[in-house]
């Protein structure tokens, strides 16, 4: 399979000239007309500043020319980046002598000519192209989709943190100009307005007046008032005035009551008085009790008389779920109220849960009361049920911290056994280090337990895992004398999961006592996970146990389950074993979907150490959009550490608009910066895969997107300084 992919960076087709003609100024003045619109009396300081990432893009391209396979091309990048190195700011000149620095024999000049350019020699090509073209690792057998990378260094734009305020500000500001423009290139007039919309919700919170101007030029009317809608909510917390007065101007009143609804419950927190005023204006009677209902919710904790009074306004179903929100709050400061509140409720959703919560609450300041109403509650469960179960081993270990005994009743009153084991557990744990004996005895009183509760009991695993925190001895114990396998092998792993950081010894020798080769090699894996790059002589001694066991699986589905498990293991340690493994996933005898599910989740456990092998992994994926899922994916945890690279993989190999997109949306919550260079590094990957997309209305949101990430990166306190370095002519010269 081969993909083609529209190349991020410019075209080289809108530099109309030949690159033996080429110098630093000619790329800039083309990439200048080409991305922003110019004044006629030439570039003002601000425009200068905005042309900031112009620079720094070309200068990354040249580095590519740099190394690519066109002498002609290294020799005019050569003489660009020396340009750049002599004459450019320091921030841009440190980068171009990087760039440089990373090819043999081309250190930057350190002496002009008496005409004032730099001496540049124009020889042959680099060693390094040389080089590369001999050690570059082949792609995978299995697939022919390969990446060649370059690896270069992050941009280097100093040390200062303002600097990166004043680029990233740059950027945002040209950024969002390109979200509009894409946006008004759209013909059709509903698509041109949601594009418009997108825009707005993305801005409105950084920048409400451009948002409102936006809105103003939306034509559809439902698209306008959701355009309003957006800015009211964004500002509501920071000017609740305007707030209410953009709502109050959508036209249209199913809308308008929305906004006042949501605007009302955000103004709750720090102004209730307005909140309840603006609830209490609102005419549809639905939207109204929403917003009555979230103020109630907010006021709990602070304001409880307020909160019921709000909660009496709103109908039967709303009030009662309103009332099990407060009693939850209240119960940590007002027992006594919290129970008046919750014999208030009958027959509403969730409120089976409510005791349990209720007990949960009370026991972290009021041990006594939640033990008391656990203990009421507790014999209600006859089966294992979630968050009730939960909550009740929880109380019994708060109790436990006060008052030993009381949550020892706690735990007698429960008549599921399995949880009446678990609870003694957890009080075991806690009393151990004061009172050792009581901690044997309660343990004594769990393996009695457990000998007396069905072989096929759902809640078993969980006490042996529970156990194997406490006692590991007693944890195997327990788990052999289960006498169902299914049961058995579950504890098994379940210990094995427990003990892996604290026992790994143990936890190995349970891992080899499970009968389902499956499970044994989920728990081997899980170990070596655990085991980590420090301790490869367990590694591969669990790696090849579950090797071993992989050849008993008598089924293929089952045996892709566990080449996953392995190759996920190993990935870090050997991403050649890995790929490997990955290999016999695309020839085992099973459905397509299982095969390529494996796939994914492989390609992404080696993106974190080899790139170029995880998209030949992931380039095996038979799905389009799977395939595309798991590319997009890696980009993601390869951007975690190298921005650049990442930027080099999605150009070549995120081909459809939608993985673009995706990777737009997804990168910055699920990729942290971790300084104010990888932060600008994220945000030229994002605005690189941006500007390859498409369709106008999904590039235009995403334009805006990258524009709010990169006002929302510029540190609050520096803003006012950077511009007013613009405005004052006294900003950095880019």
């Amino acid at each position: 399979m081969t993909f083609e992919s529209s190349p991020i960076d410019f075209p080289e087709a809108d530099l109309n000239i030949r690159p033996s003609q080429l110098t630093l100024s000619s790329m800039l003045a083309a990439r200048s007309m080409n991305s922003s619109p110019r004044s006629a009396g030439g570039p003002t300081t601000v425009q200068q500043g905005r042309f900031a990432h112009i620079r720094i893009a070309v200068l990354e391209e040249l580095g590519d020319w740099l190394v690519g396979g066109d002498p002609e091309r290294a020799a005019s990048a050569r003489l660009a980046l020396k340009e750049a190195a002599e004459r450019e700011s320091p921030h841009v000149a440190a980068l171009a002598r990087r760039l440089l620095a990373s090819v043999p024999g081309t250190a930057a000049p350190t002496t002009r000519t008496s005409s004032g350019v730099a001496a540049v020699p124009v020889d042959a090509v680099p060693e390094r192209l040389a080089a590369s073209a001999v050690t570059e690792p082949p792609p995978p057998p299995f697939v022919d989709l390969a990446v060649a990378e370059v690896d270069l260094s992050d941009d280097d734009h100093g040390d200062e943190d303002e600097d990166f305020d004043v680029v990233r500000h740059s950027m945002a500001v040209e950024v969002l100009d390109q979200a509009e423009q894409a946006a008004g290139t759209i013909a059709d007039e509903h698509d041109r307005a949601r594009a418009l919309v997108g825009i707005v919700e993305e801005i409105a919170g950084m920048d409400p007046d451009r948002a409102v101007r936006i809105a103003g030029a939306i034509t559809v009317e439902r698209r306008h008032a959701q355009a309003l809608s957006a800015v009211a909510k964004a500002v509501a917390k920071s000017d609740l005035k305007r707030a209410e007065r953009v709502a109050r101007s959508i036209s249209r009143a199913d809308e308008r009551a929305r906004t006042l609804s949501s605007i009302a419950r955000t103004a709750a927190a720090t102004d209730p008085d307005e909140a309840e005023r603006i609830a209490s204006s609102i005419a549809d009677e639905s939207a109204r009790e929403l917003a009555l209902s979230g103020i109630a919710e907010k006021m709990a904790g602070t304001d409880p008389d307020r909160a019921e009074r709000l909660a009496a306004r709103i109908d039967e179903v709303r009030r009662r779920r309103t009332l099990q929100d407060i009693a939850a709050k209240v119960a940590i400061t007002d027992p006594d109220r919290a129970m008046r509140i919750a014999a208030q409720i009958t027959g509403s959703f969730g409120s089976a849960e409510l005791p349990f919560k209720l007990a949960d609450r009370m026991a972290a300041n009021h041990p006594a009361r939640g033990a008391d109403l656990a203990e009421r509650v507790v014999g209600g469960l006859t089966t294992r049920r979630g968050y009730s179960a939960d909550a009740m081993v929880r109380v019994a270990a708060k109790v436990a911290a006060v008052d030993p005994d009381q949550a020892e009743r706690v735990a007698e009153s429960a008549c599921y056994l399995p949880l009446r084991a678990r609870i003694l557990v957890r009080v075991a744990q806690v009393v151990a280090a004061a009172d050792p004996d009581r901690a044997e005895r309660l343990a004594d009183r769990v393996e009695d337990i457990t000998a007396s509760v069905d072989p096929v009991d759902p809640g078993l695993p969980a006490v042996v895992a529970d156990v194997a925190a406490l006692d590991p001895d007693r944890a195997e114990r327990i788990a052999a004398s289960i006498a169902v396998d299914p049961k058995r092998n579950a504890a098994l792993e379940m210990m094995c999961r427990a003990m892996a950081d604290t026992h790994p010894e143990r936890a190995e020798r349970a891992a080899v006592a499970i009968s389902d080769s499956l499970v044994a090699i989920r728990a081997l894996m899980h170990i070596a996970g655990a085991a980590g790059p420090a301790d490869l002589d367990r590694i591969i001694r669990l790696t090849s146990r579950a090797e071993y066991l992989l050849e008993t699986i008598p089924h293929e589905n089952w045996k892709v389950l566990a080449l996953t498990e392995i190759g996920r293991a190993v990935a870090v340690t050997d991403p050649g074993h890995a790929a490997e493994l990955a290999q016999r996933i695309t020839t085992a005898n099973t459905q397509v979907s299982d095969k390529d599910s494996a796939l994914l989740h492989l390609s992404k456990a080696i993106a974190v150490v080899d790139a170029e092998t995880a998209v030949g992994v992931a380039g095996a994926i038979t799905s389009s959009h799977l395939r595309m899922h798991a590319l997009e994916s890696l980009v993601l945890v390869v951007a975690a550490t190298d921005p650049r690279k990442a930027r080099r993989i999605a150009a070549r190999v995120l081909t459809e608009d939608g993985a673009r997109t995706k990777l737009v949306d997804d990168l910055f919550r699920e990729v942290p910066a971790s300084d104010p260079a990888h932060a600008l590094g994220l945000a030229r990957l994002a605005l690189g895969v941006a500007e390859a997309i498409g369709e106008s209305r999904s590039k235009a949101r995403a334009l805006a997107a990258i524009a709010k990430q990169l006002t929302l990166q510029i540190r609050p306190i520096d803003l006012a300084t950077v511009m007013g370095w613009y405005e004052s002519g006294l900003g950095p010269q880019w």
